[in-house]
């Protein structure tokens, strides 16, 4: 099977969730890159914003 771009809509649910946790840890990454970047008080507005 060849790899394909993005998230596979095909791929196991197994898959789905590997996946979807390598994401969330990418996410978690990059959120404490932010805390370090921008402190707290900042931090929480993005999160906000990105919620909204």
């Amino acid at each position: 099977m060849l790899p394909t771009h993005g998230i596979d809509q095909s791929a196991s649910p197994a898959k789905q969730q590997v996946l979807e946790r390598n994401q969330d840890a990418h996410n978690k990454e990059k959120e404490e890159e932010d805390k370090k970047v921008f402190g707290k008080g900042k931090l929480a507005e993005m999160i906000v914003r990105r919620m909204s």
